[in-house]
């Protein structure tokens, strides 16, 4: 289980409360801002000695001014609670860093946990030009500046054994970014704070006399809800409002429980509703009320965080899930709301009698020593008086949701991604808002409306005249709720292209924003009962605010660096745009980008109104669906996750190419059956029972594949688009190139040799094998294949039909597939060859093709 003790290093939370913006790197101990180490094979799931398979250990740290602020860990293949961390001993130098850490291991509803130690040294290391790729999943980024590379070794003291740990230990450093410097630990404690502080009311109230501010109020006047009434009361000061929103607090505390699936999040809504009405009218309501609703929301809030499980089983507690991206956002909210209640001061440690006696003979609870437990109470006594006597459990619980959430983010959306709940967004903005820091300093949440606006074109509607958005690789546009939390988290580099959609989508021009008929379209965009995204409008859109199109502020090439999707567009000029998406798929099922399913390795292309490579269209998760190669005489877990090998954007080009690791892909999968006897005694009858186990079975057969994937739009190759595929699979089995075309049957192909083209309208799809040799490309409608089924409960094998392009080489085991295709109008561009299969060099038109050392490379 998690105990409070887990949530918080309560000697170094405060310090990085208090701490101020950190100083320009200039010594010998330059060390400042976000670390996250990682310590592989250090912990053993309940261990009980002899062989075991160590889990890496994330160490996530903060260090200012030459002070360790902030530590923690979580490792999450081992289980899912978070360990507090304490730096024992630390050295660090301009090259090196030394640490010896003692870890309480906290313990899950399945895994225990335990203390451990290690004793960790690392070199400093550039950070590769800004782009790290790795194994990890956590250290996937595209914004470190600094990467470290050593060794650590320790001992993890679990539940029936020691476990001796030794391994390798990498990391991160990024830096870190303070929006409120000069912010103290008691500055925290004035309200309201989650959504605005006093300093900000004054200056929302002045745009209250705006288009925009006129429009805001008209719209929080048509939300009959507790957070809009509270913030009716804070922006007019009318008492009517404050009493409205009790009325809607005290149902919130009155209506029954919820009991269906996910009842664990119905209960995170209302200590959510509760938090920011509570936070915005705590001057208004009365001693005896505001007690009534603390008093509610705690223990709400201590099992939403940590005894989820009494909720029922449809609690989701997994860092990374859509769902508890709502939980701990939620509960997180309601534990800043109640930060500032009243506590008792710090226990002191035992120095005499016969508990300190006891503690010494057999060690103290917490392995520390006296003097060690002795300084740590000074600290927390001196934070206590600090805060005037406020209860810092609460404090330890929004550090709780905050590390819950950090994780999840990480998993689940990672740099250049997008998803998770609005709840997220709003407990980002909350910590902003309260503590003058960003929930972290990598830029997951500031880039995450990037990938939206890249997924979408934008096209005009015959009937309204307006554009709208299509995004032709599913998913649902944004709404005008997401889009305020979007641009008010987002990096300023991206503002304006986010409020170009915006705009968009609410039919109006930037100079309609100065009027009271564009102000009010744009707020129709946000639902009524969305009354904190009104808030964000008033508190985060600029006086002026800039849109462009997206074309002038967007990259025209986008790596996901989590999942390890790149996305590639020509532009962004509606039906004409042609875009184009590549995955690696880092992460598996069990996060946000579950719904990838089995795309590993799978491309897709639309462009000129049209699909030309897609999945076929049905919701059959199976890698047979995506386009792929694949083994004709074996089954294969596609649903395996792969690695990014090389990412490379070409200089001054909308152009890139990435390389991912794919042999997982091509792993045996089969459906296995075993028997066991089971002798079950009632009475005195005794009685041998057969016990079946259906189960899937993955084995590595030792093939090692790559699929290398590259996007050219810069026309030197006389087409509008360029791309480039490369197979490399080694293994004997039989191999089929897979390409899917939507609605293939009633679309002219045309076959010639290893070239096909495919003719939609007066646009053109031409691809040239240049391996393998005499291939052979066929045209395949209504090909019955038999797929494995492993998503769901249904885990057997059935058929499925499929319209598809295949090509095979005359040696049906070639692995080796090397393929060049322009996107145009009318005819392509001729394709020269010089060499063969994945050595030769292939010209279209003034652009040159290699596949050299494992990457594709363009060249003029």
């Amino acid at each position: 289980m998690h105990t409070r003790r887990h949530t918080i290093l309560t000697a170094f939370a405060a310090l990085l409360l208090l701490a101020a913006a950190p100083p320009t790197p200039t010594t010998a101990d330059d060390l400042a801002g976000e670390l996250t180490i990682i310590l592989e094979g250090a912990l053993a799931q309940n261990y009980r000695g002899g062989a075991a398979r160590g889990h890496p250990l994330s160490l996530h740290l903060t260090r200012e001014a030459g002070q360790w602020t902030e530590a923690w860990g979580k490792a999450s293949t081992h289980n899912t609670a978070l360990h507090e961390v304490d730096i024992v001993e630390s050295n660090v130098s301009a090259r090196t860093i030394e640490l010896t850490v003692e870890v309480a291991v906290g313990s899950d509803l399945w895994i225990s946990g335990g203390q451990a130690r290690f004793d960790l040294k690392v070199e400093r290391l550039p950070a590769d030009d800004g782009l790290v790729i790795s194994p990890h999943p956590v250290l996937r980024t595209g914004a470190a500046i600094e990467r470290f590379r050593g060794h650590h070794q320790g001992v993890f003291e679990g539940r029936h054994a020691s476990f001796e740990a030794a391994g390798q230990v990498k990391g991160l450093r990024w830096a870190q970014r303070p929006i409120h410097a000069e912010r103290r630990l008691r500055d925290t404690l004035v309200r309201p704070r989650l959504l605005m502080r006093p300093e900000d009311v004054t200056r929302v109230r002045e745009r209250l006399d705006t288009p925009l501010g006129r429009a805001a109020l008209q719209r929080l006047h048509q939300s009959d809800t507790a957070i809009g009434h509270a913030l009716l009361y804070v922006l007019t000061d009318d008492p009517a409002h404050a009493e409205r929103a009790a009325e809607h607090a005290e149902d919130e505390m009155t209506r029954p429980g919820h009991h269906t699936t996910h009842q664990s999040t119905w209960w995170a809504d209302r200590a959510q509703v509760l938090a920011f009405a509570l936070d915005l009218c705590a001057d208004a309501w009365p001693s005896d009320f505001r007690t009534r609703i603390e008093n509610w929301i705690e223990p709400v809030n201590h099992s939403g965080l940590y005894n989820q499980h009494q909720w029922g089983s449809g609690a989701v507690i997994t860092p990374g899930q859509f769902l508890s991206d709502k939980m701990y956002g939620g509960c997180g909210l309601a534990a800043m709301a109640l930060w500032g209640r009243p506590g008792d001061p710090p226990t002191p440690p035992a120095t005499s009698g016969s508990i300190h006696a006891l503690q010494e003979r057999f060690g103290a609870a917490d392995g520390l020593s006296l003097e060690q437990r002795l300084e740590r109470y000074r600290r927390q006594l001196a934070r206590w008086r600090e805060v005037g006597g406020a209860n810092r459990k609460y404090l330890d619980d929004a550090y709780y949701a905050r590390r819950m959430i950090f994780t999840g983010t990480q998993r689940g959306i990672g740099e250049g991604g997008s998803g998770g709940h609005p709840y997220l967004w709003d407990f980002a903005l909350a910590w902003r808002s309260m503590f003058g820091r960003d929930l972290t300093s990598r830029p997951t949440l500031s880039h995450a409306g990037v990938r939206p606006l890249l997924a979408t074109i934008w096209v005009p509607d015959a009937e309204t005249d307006r554009l709208q958005p299509r995004l032709p690789f599913g998913g649902r546009p944004l709404t005008g709720g997401e889009l305020a939390r979007l641009v008010a988290l987002a990096d300023d580099r991206y503002q304006p292209a986010l409020m170009g959609y915006w705009l968009n989508l609410a039919g109006i021009e930037p100079a309609a924003l100065n009027t009271d008929a564009g102000a009010m379209r744009l707020l129709q965009t946000i639902a009524p009962g969305d009354p904190l995204a009104i808030a964000y409008v008033l508190l985060h859109l600029p006086e002026s605010p800039q849109a462009t199109a997206p074309d002038r502020r967007l990259p025209r090439v986008w790596l996901e660096h989590t999942p390890g999707t790149l996305w590639a567009r020509s532009g962004f000029d509606g039906t004409d745009s042609i875009v184009a998406r590549f995955t690696a798929r880092q992460m598996g099922r069990n996060n946000p980008y579950r719904q990838l399913g089995a795309e590993l390795g799978h491309f897709r292309i639309y462009g000129f109104g049209h699909h030309w490579a897609a999945h076929d269209g049905t919701h059959f998760n199976a890698h047979e669906r995506f386009n792929a190669v694949h083994l004709t005489d074996m089954h294969t877990n596609g649903w395996a996750n792969g690695r990014v090998l090389d990412y490379r954007e070409m200089p001054d080009l909308p152009a890139a190419s990435l390389t991912a690791d794919i042999s997982a892909r091509y792993h045996r999968l089969e459906r296995r059956t075993t028997t066991r006897t089971v002798t079950q005694t009632r009475g005195n009858l005794t009685v041998d029972r057969p016990v079946t186990r259906v189960y899937n079975a993955i084995e590595d057969v030792g093939i090692e594949a790559i699929r290398a994937f590259a996007a050219d739009y810069s026309g030197e190759c006389g087409a509008p688009a360029l791309f480039v595929i490369v197979d490399r699979i080694s293994g004997e089995q039989g191999k089929q190139w897979t390409m899917h075309v939507p609605d293939l049957a009633d679309t002219p192909v045309e076959i010639d040799g290893n070239r096909f083209t495919i003719r939609k309208g007066d646009a053109t799809l031409t691809a040239t094998f240049i391996a393998p040799a005499d291939v052979r490309i066929d045209k395949r409608l209504g090909y019955s294949t038999k797929v494995f089924r492993v998503i769901g409960r249904d885990h057997g094998t059935g058929f499925y039909r499929r319209d598809v392009l295949t090509a095979t080489g005359k040696d049906s085991a070639a692995g080796n597939f090397f393929v060049v295709m322009t996107l145009q109008r009318g005819q392509a561009p001729p394709v020269h060859v010089e060499g063969q299969g994945l050595d030769a060099t292939v010209t279209v038109g003034r652009r040159a093709i290699r596949f050299d050392d494992g990457r594709i490379v363009f060249e003029p």
